[in-house]
């Protein structure tokens, strides 16, 4: 009898396990699915990050390694929803918005299914059985949540509904920042893409003065990361050690900052000096991307308009003159340890 119980609590702990490790490995591969996925949606190819995390996720589903309502699940219906997002605006399929629209509201549930559950199980009640995300996950959670809800209302401001769509895009992405600094700092490249965004919304609404304040605000950020952290005072330009940086941020950073320099170009026109900070810092990140052609192109443009307006000792003119003498001589050797 002793024997039996003590056999069936093993096998019971066993079956634990083995249910643990698929949820382990289930997690691992929707994170790779949502990674590639984000990586796609740079490269406009929003239907094939779509399906891939859909497909995914359903499979995740149907063989019971998650449930529909698994908080596990959120970073893939974050990731659906910027896809279809994207297709909405980009491809005029307003459709595709209502769509993005329902993932967000499931992940909104979920979360606060989870958070509910969590609060209950402090209480000493029965709540949701042992998820595999910490207390920083879930933040951050809400921190994508709100950015994500922040991009569906910008996309959705039309006519119809303008001064709402636009209030509540302004609210949740001024949520989102909040979010964010708490735990990266308000200096973060990685609050340039709420940033940017911000900026979107004030540039659609004619706000001028407050779109260039924003996006200004990641020209500084990117320029003093690559400048101070990346190429380093090296005679060679190298990496920074990454440890939580892989080349999609880059990636991004260099779409927003083409949209960025655009405007600067438009408001400012070519020969400001805002215009060629911005050339500047969209020139580093294409280095950074391996575009190293383009990218000597844009610093040489920026280094002429610092050169006319500031004079050529300038400290900016020399700073982006030095900079170019190190790239020329590295030759085509980049070497770009992204992870």
């Amino acid at each position: 009898m002793a024997a039996g119980a003590t056999g069936g609590a093993y096998a019971a702990e066993d079956d634990v396990s083995r249910k643990r490790l698929r949820k382990e490995n289930g997690k691992i591969d929707i994170n790779e699915a949502v990674e590639t996925a984000k990586r796609l949606i740079i490269q406009t190819r929003y239907e094939e990050a779509n399906r891939l995390v859909y497909d995914k996720m359903t499979d995740m589903i149907r063989n019971k390694v998650f449930g529909e309502n698994s908080i596990e699940l959120l970073p893939a219906y974050f990731v659906l929803a910027d896809a279809n997002i994207h297709m909405g605006h980009s491809m005029g399929q307003p459709q595709r918005l209502k769509k993005a629209e329902e993932f967000l509201i499931a992940a909104y549930w979920n979360l606060l299914k989870y958070t509910s559950d969590e609060n209950d199980k402090s209480d000493g009640k029965a709540g949701q059985e042992d998820s595999l995300v910490t207390k920083e996950e879930i933040e951050r959670y809400r921190a994508i949540l709100n950015k994500t809800f922040g991009k569906l209302f910008l996309h959705q401001n039309s006519a119809a509904t303008k001064t709402n769509a636009t209030q509540q895009a302004l609210d949740k992405l001024s949520h989102a920042i909040y979010l964010e600094s708490q735990f990266y700092g308000p200096e973060s490249i990685y609050l340039c893409s709420s940033y940017f965004y911000m900026g979107e919304v004030f540039k659609k609404e004619g706000q001028v003065v407050n779109a260039r304040n924003f996006y200004q605000k990641i020209v500084q950020i990117w320029r003093k990361f690559i400048t101070e952290k990346d190429l380093g005072n090296s005679l060679m330009i190298e990496d920074y050690t990454y440890t939580a940086i892989d080349r999609y941020y880059y990636e991004e950073a260099q779409e927003h900052l083409r949209v960025i320099l655009n405007f600067f170009e438009i408001e400012y026109g070519t020969q400001d000096v805002q215009t060629a900070e911005c050339e500047f810092t969209f020139a580093l990140v294409l280095f950074k991307n391996e575009n190293r052609e383009e990218a000597l192109d844009h610093m040489a443009k920026a280094h002429m308009t610092f050169a006319n307006a500031m004079g050529e000792f300038d400290r900016k003119t020399k700073e982006v003159e030095s900079i170019i003498k190190r790239i020329q001589m590295q030759g085509g050797n980049v070497n770009n340890n992204h992870h």
